[in-house]
């Protein structure tokens, strides 16, 4: 199943062993911002989920993969994005096509081969 940011983050911080209230003392924002991270109504910044992943590191957590659940497309995407209309074309038959984009994902890594993004 699928996870969104927020969800991994209440599972991770469960995992370690944090009250909602602990975690979110630990990170230094308020109880009510972390339930908001947790539920999907909020997105942390990176500074906060950078703060988060360390102090969920013993239950398995990384900057890295916490990003990676991170829904904005940053401010690069959103620059390619606005520079080449065959990728918000690509979205749109995506998502017309109703394949799960995890599915779309991994044929497109394997078109890609091996190595980094660019």
């Amino acid at each position: 199943m699928a996870r969104t940011l927020g969800q991994e983050i209440r599972r991770l911080r469960q995992k370690a062993g944090f009250t909602l209230r602990d975690l979110a003392a630990a990170l230094g924002i308020s109880p009510a911002h972390q339930s908001d991270v947790e539920l999907g109504r909020r997105l942390p910044s990176d500074r906060v989920l950078r703060v988060t992943a360390k102090a969920l590191a013993p239950a398995g957590a990384t900057f890295e993969g916490l990003k990676a659940l991170d829904p904005r497309l940053g401010p690069e995407v959103e620059a390619w994005v606005q520079r080449t209309p065959e990728i918000a074309q690509l979205l749109r038959e995506i998502r017309a096509s109703r394949v799960p984009p995890r599915a779309v994902l991994q044929a497109v890594r394997k078109l890609k081969g091996p190595g980094p993004v660019n």
